[in-house]
């Protein structure tokens, strides 16, 4: 599968591009996620076009060395001109930490509304569950 990695400042611009060309016709998102790597935040776009049954896979890496201590990584929302990336930018966000700026409704989606960090990324320490940690081993 084919990938490509923009600038966050291009994002927006690119991916309408992307789904309005005649050539490329890639008009369907199937899915945003969200990935913390050991340098960077990465927030990935799965395209597919109905019209060709091409794919595309595009990456914005948001550099950890650019985010501030206590700061979320940003990027901008494609919720606008997506109505699939609602939903998925609220799991990535939750899960990952990475905030969609222009979201509608940025709220978590998954976990409740007071819960502390973000389970998918590597900083995050497990809260200790007494009821089902039954070994000091255990991985529940």
């Amino acid at each position: 599968m084919e990938a490509l990695e923009l600038a966050p400042e291009h994002l927006q611009k690119a991916l309408k591009l992307l789904r309005s060309s005649e050539e490329t016709q890639l008009n369907l998102l199937l899915t945003v996620s969200g990935v913390d790597s050991k340098d960077s935040f990465d927030s990935v776009y799965h395209l597919w076009s109905y019209g060709t049954l091409n794919e595309l896979v595009v990456k914005v890496r948001i550099p950890k060395v650019e985010v501030k201590e206590g700061q979320l990584p940003m990027v901008l929302s494609l919720s606008r001109f997506w109505k699939a990336a609602n939903w998925h930018e609220r799991e990535t966000y939750d899960l990952v930490g990475i905030r969609y700026l222009g979201h509608p409704y940025p709220r978590r989606i998954l976990n409740t509304w007071d819960w502390d960090g973000h389970p998918l990324r590597r900083d995050y320490l497990q809260p200790i569950d007494a009821l089902n940690d039954k070994a000091p081993g255990s991985f529940r």
